[in-house]
């Protein structure tokens, strides 16, 4: 018989139980060693994994791929996926921060519209990227800065809640891309956040932390096997 993990059932008892009311605490989030180790070549080099400082590390031409020649220059060194990007909300007329209304939409049109992103995303690295190396370097990249929005959704990356407008209206010319027409928009990843658009939610001040775990932990249950949570 199966012996679930304590530290699974841990996680199993915070999410499936009633989260309760608790004083907000805001929490920094300090990227550890792992997350600052992006990625290296063990064929040709040690890495030591210490409490000390990693040096920024550069992915212009790694590996002599020509594929990566000046990677480096959309987010920076040492800013791998925009995680130290300055943001700024954008204000209305009266200097005051600029709220978006969320509106109410059927959960399965906006998982449909998900899904068609990430296809899309799919698409376009294996379409305008040829080496493996380089198509896993960028998919790291940028399931990183979705795993940082994440992050800022449970409120313990220290960084505000919003998406950039002016990249995200550009839409229409990656839909173009993948037609076959590049054009460059004129921005670097280190301006993505510069334009940040706050969108009203049901979180506030008094709202509990707790809520925000239970939801997170909810949902690292569910990408375990049935069986293997007893269900």
């Amino acid at each position: 018989m199966f012996v679930l993990p304590a530290a699974l059932v841990a996680l199993a008892s915070s999410a499936l139980a009633a989260p309760a009311a608790e004083k907000r605490t805001d929490v920094s989030s300090i990227p550890s060693i792992f997350s600052q180790l992006h990625a290296f070549d063990t064929s040709n080099q040690v890495i030591s994994l210490t409490n000390n400082a990693i040096p920024p590390f550069s992915f212009n031409n790694w590996g002599g791929l020509s594929s990566l020649n000046l990677f480096d220059n959309f987010f920076g060194v040492g800013n791998f996926d925009g995680r130290f990007n300055d943001l700024q909300f954008l204000l209305d007329q009266s200097q005051q921060i600029q709220i978006l209304q969320c509106s109410v939409v059927d959960i399965n049109f906006v998982q449909q519209n998900l899904a068609i992103l990430i296809e899309a995303m799919k698409q376009l690295l294996l379409t305008q990227i040829c080496d493996v190396e380089s198509q896993i370097i960028l998919a790291s990249q940028f399931g990183s800065r979705w795993s940082g929005f994440i992050d800022d959704l449970r409120h313990i990356s220290g960084r505000n809640v919003g998406f950039d407008s002016f990249v995200s209206s550009q839409l229409q010319a990656v839909i173009a891309s993948l037609g076959g027409s590049h054009v460059d928009l004129g921005f670097s990843g280190s301006n993505i956040g510069s334009q940040l658009q706050f969108v009203s939610s049901n979180f506030n001040e008094g709202f509990p932390l707790s809520r925000l775990h239970s939801a997170w932990s909810a949902s690292q249950l569910a990408l375990l096997p049935p069986s293997l949570v007893g269900l």
